[in-house]
């Protein structure tokens, strides 16, 4: 299943410090899926986007 994610609040969360295991939780993320995250925000900041499509763990 595929979620959008805001930019601004992954990037707020990551600023504030939670923690990865954290961010698993509240996005639904399995590890390889958070460093997936990483790198759509690497190029999303490239591209200025506002959102990135993710797969969630249901």
């Amino acid at each position: 299943m595929k979620r959008s994610i805001s930019v601004s609040e992954i990037t707020a969360d990551l600023k504030s410090g939670i923690p990865d295991a954290e961010l698993m939780k509240k996005y639904g993320l399995s590890e390889d899926g958070l460093k997936k995250v990483f790198d759509r925000l690497l190029r999303a900041a490239c591209n200025r986007s506002r959102h990135i499509e993710v797969e969630v763990n249901e």
